[in-house]
């Protein structure tokens, strides 16, 4: 007969069945700052202010020249295209070669010829690849040079810069006649093609010249000083011809 189980027995057996089969009671956790996970927080601006790109300035390169007639003459940059012309221009060429950088920017240069052949062929390697303007040769035959700037003679102002002028393209007037003018005259080119300081270095060179003749001459009065007679020859139509300059011209002061 098979044995029976109190009945307190059974209650006790099925209350811890029931009581291991039912949930496990969540486990807490107390949160140190040492454990507490660390959240960042981030801020939204409600309006986003953008700086403005500052503009960089445009820088100012124009100056200006003073000619031998006192006139101002404004560019915006150095002359690119150089243009010689008139009539015994020779003086002015001699001179504006004498600035490294002239010979590159000339692109048309009137008759250079000083009595023995034109001596500028033999200077400018490039002067085959310039244009070659006439004596006579008027604004309508500058013009298609596309000049930025043309250098005159201040004698021809009235005769020929006055209708280049009126064509919109600046002319600068230079004399080189007088040591005075000779000096005030580098600068002008020096300001042109802004190279103050080769201007500079050859008006000192060219004072050095006046002053050995100066301290040569000193303390001789008229009739101690060497009397010297200055003439030129040429060859006009297979003759020759000798010539005394004018009291006025470069020459006879020299």
């Amino acid at each position: 007969m098979p044995k029976k189980f109190p009945v307190f027995t059974l209650v006790v057996f099925l209350c811890t069945i029931l009581v291991g089969c039912g949930s496990a009671p969540a486990s807490t956790a107390t949160l140190t700052p040492e454990t507490a996970p660390i959240v960042e927080s981030t801020t939204i601006p409600t309006s986003v202010q953008v700086e403005p790109t500052p503009v960089p300035a445009v820088q100012d390169t124009s100056y200006t020249v003073v000619d031998a007639l006192g006139r101002e003459v404004t560019f915006q940059q150095v002359p690119q295209r150089i243009v010689l012309a008139g009539r015994a221009l020779f003086m002015v060429a001699d001179a504006l070669y004498l600035f490294p950088d002239a010979a590159q920017r000339i692109a048309g240069i009137g008759q250079t010829n000083q009595g023995s052949g034109n001596f500028i062929s033999l200077i400018d390697p490039e002067y085959e690849a310039k244009a070659v303007l006439d004596k006579e040769s008027g604004a309508e035959q500058i013009a298609p040079l596309q000049p930025d700037t043309v250098i005159l003679k201040s004698s021809l102002a009235e005769t020929l810069g006055s209708s280049i002028e009126a064509l919109g393209l600046p002319v600068v007037y230079v004399d080189f006649e007088t040591p005075e003018q000779y000096s005030r005259d580098l600068q002008i080119l020096g300001t042109l093609l802004q190279d103050e300081e080769r201007a500079a270095e050859l008006a000192s060179l060219y004072q050095e010249r006046l002053d050995q003749i100066e301290n040569g001459l000193a303390g001789l009065d008229d009739t101690s000083k060497p009397r010297t007679l200055l003439i030129y020859a040429t060859d006009d139509e297979g003759g020759v011809a000798f010539n005394v300059p004018p009291v006025a011209w470069m020459q006879t002061q020299m």
